[in-house]
């Protein structure tokens, strides 16, 4: 078969996995950071491109804004739209269309990072590896799931794999048109993601690389040419993208240093190398199921490391610089080395071309065999995965339930309001958080006011309380948290069944995800209160999630549903 029509059956299997599963939950929201950049991105069609909100830089939103205003014209154009009110609010009714157009994007971007990981295997390596990594890369269990959700990791992984490729460039040929675009692509995904920013070490030891071929070049890194400018271009292309960094520099800071938070040093965070140990695990063990790609790359590492081929420095390097960051964040979480995962998978197809290639033996055979069954290993596991994806979550199971079987209007008291049913709200109770929204000139009244008119009117919904808790322990920004917080009614469960009853509640709707976080946490009243629902009150419902380890396929958490008693 020949190489481009190989090429295009491992990208075409690529986009099997990447597609299967991609409508998880729709019409409902169960990813919070894919509500961050859609939501985000569609307010600025209201005008406004401060998005106000630098928990990540703004160039994807950009992006994403334009294609919604795409997909409005070509609406308004079909008679589907008649102005934009029309599209906000067919969007806070039924989200399903931005959002299967988003992951599809963002699907895209993955394939991408297939096909230039096949060029850079190949220029580095040969035919052969090239082939491994396609490969892999298409299939690696931890480089599919991020490219089924908004999340931005799939298009900073596709502009670092076009980086890394101009860097080879640079080290093998030294042209300086390489360094410049080199410098703009590593700026955009900078610009995309935060944790791009590291991998600009690259930049000078590729000049380092190709100066070594030159005598006149050894002693003066500072005569590389055009090294200086392409590092320029870095901070240029990020501000270009995300020009309110500069415009609006207060809000970035603010959200920047909140941002930068876990790798602030902290108790004893300096000097906690056994961090560093942990993540060399976490990374091959990590929970995409894919220790053996993971652990075969930084085996192949290792190997190129010791016969100092010339490419070990291009994975080594960002591999030694992340892994020390990650050693120092609080809290600790091995999604921050995403920038990594396609660099070890081009470090093990490196060393599965070399074993491949060489005269038939028993080392040869070994390695056709280890490829083989990584490959269906990825192939088993993403199958698994994206068929999980497929099925009803527990939340939205609950949420027919409840619909069937508790009155309109009835009071509940539910957790976390993105880990519950995702019960819609009575007309009053959204008006009421509109009037407020616009009081505090609050980030959510558009979408509160879009929610009103996308309501179907008096005797729908559910009179919505959430448990409140400390917006700091909700895993996210706290500025951010705590603006949110105040645009939800939230009802204090200090005082236990007492204040539920004086405030007409009459089921608690429970879940897995948020009782982990009270029994864990630092507020004794949250982990009494989970207990004693859990030992004395009635329960009337429950679900439970299944996994494809345990041979149940149902994603979600547990919902219990409780009558007060």
């Amino acid at each position: 078969m020949s190489q481009k029509r190989t090429l295009l059956l491992i990208v075409l299997l690529g986009a099997a996995l990447r597609f299967w599963g991609m409508d998880y939950g729709l019409p409902h929201l169960y990813q919070t950071e894919e509500y961050k950049t859609i939501h985000f991105a569609l307010k600025m069609g209201t005008g406004d491109l401060n998005p106000h909100f630098f928990e990540h830089p703004s160039l994807y939103m950009y992006f994403m804004a334009f294609l919604y205003g795409c997909l409005y014209l070509l609406g308004w154009l079909l008679g589907i739209y008649q102005n934009t009110q029309d599209f906000a609010v067919a969007f806070v009714r039924d989200p399903t269309a931005i959002y299967l157009l988003s992951r599809g994007v963002e699907a895209f971007w993955g394939l991408g990072t297939v096909l230039v990981g096949y060029r850079i295997a190949e220029r580095v390596y040969g035919v052969k590896a090239a082939r491994w990594a396609a490969i892999w890369l298409a299939t690696a269990p931890f480089l599919v799931l991020p490219s089924q959700f908004v999340k931005g990791i799939a298009p900073t992984q596709f502009l670092l794999s076009v980086y890394l490729y101009g860097c080879i460039r640079i080290a093998q040929e030294g042209r300086p048109r390489d360094t410049l675009w080199s410098g703009l692509v590593l700026g955009a995904a900078c610009s995309v993601r935060y944790l791009a920013a590291p991998m600009v070490v690259l930049l000078p030891w590729a000049h380092w690389r190709f100066s070594r071929r030159k005598e006149s070049l050894r002693r003066k890194p500072w005569a590389w040419p055009h090294l200086w400018k392409g590092l320029l271009l870095v901070p240029i292309t990020f501000f270009l993208g995300t020009p309110y960094a500069l415009l609006d520099g207060t809000s970035f800071l603010r959200d920047l240093k909140e941002a930068a938070g876990p790798w602030i040093p902290q108790e004893a965070a300096w000097g906690d190398y056994g961090r560093l140990a942990f993540s060399l695990i976490a990374l091959p063990v990590w929970k995409y199921h894919a220790a053996w790609m993971g652990a075969w790359g930084l085996f192949s590492l290792g190997r190129q490391v010791l016969s100092r081929h010339w490419a070990a420095g291009l994975w080594g390097i960002p591999c030694l610089l992340y892994y020390v960051l990650v050693a120092w964040a609080h809290p600790f979480h091995a999604g921050y080395l995403f920038p990594l995962y396609p660099l070890l998978v081009l470090a093990g197809a490196g060393q599965m071309g070399e074993w491949t290639q060489r005269p038939r033996g028993r080392l040869r055979k070994t390695a056709l065999l280890f490829g083989i069954l990584t490959v269906l290993g990825n192939l088993t596991v993403c199958a698994l995965m994206s068929y999980e994806l497929s099925q009803p979550d527990t939340r939205t199971l609950s949420k027919e339930w409840i619909e069937k079987n508790i009155p309109p209007e009835t009071k509940i008291l539910i957790g976390n309001y993105v880990n519950s049913p995702p019960l819609l709200k009575t007309k009053d109770q959204l008006e009421g958080l509109h009037r407020e929204a616009v009081r505090r000139e609050s980030y959510k009244k558009e979408y509160l006011r879009f929610q009103v008119l996308a309501h179907p009117g008096a005797g729908h919904g559910y009179e919505l309380y959430e448990i409140a808790v400390d917006p700091r322990s909700l895993g996210t920004s706290p500025y951010w948290a705590s603006q949110a917080h105040r645009m939800r009614n939230s009802i204090s469960i200090a005082g236990g069944l007492r204040d539920l009853r004086r405030a007409g509640i009459r089921y608690v709707v429970l879940n897995s995800y948020d009782q982990r976080g009270a029994l864990s946490g630092e507020d004794p009243s949250l982990g009494r209160f989970y207990r004693q629902v859990e030992k004395e009150w009635k329960l009337v419902k429950a679900w439970t999630p299944g996994s494809w380890t345990l041979g149940s396929w149902t994603p979600g958490p547990t919902i219990w549903i409780y009558r007060v008693p």
